[in-house]
């Protein structure tokens, strides 16, 4: 299966679950994988929200998509803040 197709399974799971962080949390991978690393941020930070209100911390997945999207846009200090 190549990123682009599980990127739209990933699409659909979200649409059908839209308050699941498994889900989100790989769309988010998947947005990254292709690309899109604006879109990958924003659904990062939907997962890092949904972990908040269930009194959890984003682990290393969510934190090292949104590093790695942050560094591919140019933020690096940004990028460096949350690896901190």
């Amino acid at each position: 299966m190549t990123y682009r197709e599980a990127l739209k399974k990933l699409e659909k799971a979200v649409s059908l679950e839209p308050d699941n962080g498994t889900f989100i949390t790989r769309l988010g991978a998947a947005q990254y994988r292709v690309g899109a690393y604006e879109d990958a941020l924003a659904t990062l930070a939907r997962t890092k929200k949904l972990m908040k209100v269930a009194g959890w911390e984003p682990g290393p997945v969510v934190n090292g998509f949104r590093v790695l999207a942050l560094h591919q846009l140019g933020r690096d200090t940004e990028a460096n803040a949350v690896i901190q």
